[in-house]
């Protein structure tokens, strides 16, 4: 084994593995929990709001890319609205990035989870089998378990698989007719949507840290970004997309319906396939949860580094706060946000809100007046509060509800 000086040069990486990297960062477990949601809510109009949402998240990522090139410091979204609104906003930007993932990794993908698990294993309940992986990945990322970049491969193939067999069974099953009527809710519907296809792009945001190791990144990154989004936002609408046209809207009875379960109502041959298809899902969203449980720890950490309290900063000195109990201060929520019947119809909106105004206040260091401002920066901005409306909006109806 040989070591590096740490006055070797940082090798550097090219167009393809950023753009590699980049899809890795926004592919995962999100898209498997939004087809049902996305069909009830809009219906066949649901193709209006993700074109939509991949457009604003392509104007999203190249704003927020320039100011990843701008305020090249470590803490993320912290750093990035610290350098323009100051230490308070830092620490709510940062604060509701890390919000929006907790809710998501608890109140969804670990529903999510447990629904394909169930699907395979046919003992306990989806609840019982998602606290259960939950409560496994948070321990052993407390222990230091890291995923190989071999396993990430793997991961990340599964994925692809999971989601090329999934529209391709669809579509040898695609039925025209359930294209009609194509937008039973109206536009106020379509508009709904978009906080749910949202959260199948989430992630694109982390490949702005790739700065530092991509050669030509003031050029390479942004073009890295547009392929990556292009490209994954196609899989993803073809994807949701065949499965509208496969699957008539009244067999999703249930928001967390699998949809391997939807399809077995559907398929007049290919069955033998949905059990694999459950193992690479479940694969997935394992791998992604991991991943994610890891990172925001890691970002915790960053935060409470950067707090004033002379408290927190006297249990970061004596390493009581550190990389590892990060994890299990963000693993505690987590776990408690997976209900046994979760509110999607709520859970969605909340976490939209939360992610899309960090993203927004770190859009708004472009907006000072010591930087070029272009087009790209006003259409992200534009774009984000559409969507926040959106979030807004759902959040609002869904509260109503309640009373």
């Amino acid at each position: 084994m040989s070591t590096q000086q740490s006055s070797d040069p940082i090798q550097k990486i090219g167009l393809f593995t950023a753009t590699i990297i980049s899809m890795n960062c926004m592919m995962g477990a999100g898209i498997f929990g939004t087809p049902v949601q996305l069909s009830t809510m809009a219906g066949p109009a649901a193709f209006v709001s993700m074109l939509f949402v991949v457009v604003a998240v392509w104007f999203m990522a190249m704003s927020i890319a320039r100011v990843a090139s701008i305020v090249a410091a470590e803490g993320s979204f912290y750093a990035y609205v610290k350098s323009w609104a100051g230490h308070g906003m830092g620490l709510v930007a940062a604060g509701l990035y890390i919000f929006g993932l907790v809710i998501a990794m608890g109140g969804i993908l670990g529903d999510i989870a447990g629904g394909y698990a169930h699907q395979l294993l046919h003992f306990g309940t989806p609840w019982g089998l998602g606290l259960a992986l939950l409560v496994i990945l948070t321990g052993l990322n407390l222990l230091g378990v890291m995923i190989s970049k071999m396993v990430q491969y793997i991961i990340i193939t599964m994925t692809v698989l999971a989601l090329s067999a999934t529209t391709i069974i669809c579509l040898f099953h695609a039925d025209i007719n359930n294209l009609f009527p194509f937008a039973p809710h109206g536009s106020w519907g379509v508009l709904q949507a978009m906080q749910v296809f949202i959260f199948g792009l989430f992630g694109f945001e982390s490949a702005a840290s790739l700065f530092p190791i991509v050669q030509n990144a003031s050029k390479n990154i942004p073009k890295a970004l547009a392929y990556a989004i292009s490209i994954v936002g196609l899989l993803y609408i073809l994807f949701v997309g065949s499965i509208i046209l496969a699957i008539p809207s009244e067999i999703f009875t249930r928001p967390d319906l699998p949809i391997t379960e939807a399809l077995a109502q559907v398929l007049r041959f290919g069955t033998w396939v949905l059990p694999f298809i459950n193992i690479a899902i479940v694969s997935a969203i394992s791998g992604v949860l991991h991943s994610m449980i890891w990172s925001s720890g890691s970002l915790t950490f960053s935060l409470l580094k950067n707090m004033k309290s002379s408290w927190i900063q006297s249990l970061v000195k004596q390493n009581v706060i550190n990389s590892r109990t990060s994890v299990l201060i963000v693993g505690v929520p987590i776990i408690l946000c997976h209900l046994p019947k979760p509110n999607f119809g709520l859970i969605f909106p909340f976490v939209a809100a939360s992610i899309i105004i960090a993203y927004i206040l770190t859009m708004g260091a472009l907006l000072q007046s010591k930087y070029n401002k272009s087009a790209i920066t006003y259409i992200g901005f534009l774009t984000a509060i559409i969507i926040l409306f959106s979030a807004f909006a759902g959040i609002y109806e869904q509260t109503m509800g309640l009373f």
